[in-house]
């Protein structure tokens, strides 16, 4: 809550960027804020947040949601070139390209020798492995590792080796 009521357009960043990042924390502070009180609390912080704020005449509007606010701010900074271009790094790629090697041919090579690196525990497990061309046993023999399975509960004694045969009415 504390970051996103002391949040501020820094100085390199964009309208849209900005927005973002204030939608974010709102969403961090508040996960569980009704839509329109995400609203009014966004469309306050972005009025105050902007550098817009002196001119009250530009971002001030009560009939206008936060969606809407944003919009008319990205308007006002292409309308007074005060949008702020974002800071981009290139990289140059300064190495010199064969014409014979295509662009995918080091990728190629170096993911060969990590496969080559990777897989050379197997391949030493693999052939320290005697070779042994001998049937397995069937599935169906248990192995002689492990014993016969125990009956846990025996049947009680006498519980239908004493009964009393049924005549033909199914009594005793």
């Amino acid at each position: 809550m504390r970051r996103f009521d002391s949040r501020r357009q820094d100085e390199n960043e964009t309208i849209p960027d900005f927005e973002q990042a204030l939608r974010t924390l709102h969403r961090e502070a508040w996960p569980a804020a009704t839509p329109d009180q995400r609203d009014a609390t966004l469309k306050r912080r972005f009025e105050v947040g902007t550098d817009f704020h002196r001119n009250d005449t530009v971002l001030h509007a009560r009939d206008l949601d936060f969606h809407a606010t944003v919009i008319k701010a990205r308007q006002f900074a292409d309308a007074t070139s005060q949008s702020r271009a974002k800071k981009r790094v290139n990289f140059i790629d300064t190495r010199q390209k064969s014409p014979a090697q295509p662009e995918w041919e080091p990728l190629l090579q170096g993911f060969k020798k990590m496969m080559a690196e990777a897989l050379q525990p197997l391949q030493r497990a693999l052939r320290s492995q005697p070779q042994c061309n001998a049937p397995r046993p069937a599935a169906s023999t248990p192995p002689q590792s492990r014993p016969a399975t125990p009956r846990l509960n025996p049947p009680p004694r006498g519980a239908w080796q004493n009964q009393q045969p049924r005549n033909a009415q199914g009594f005793r």
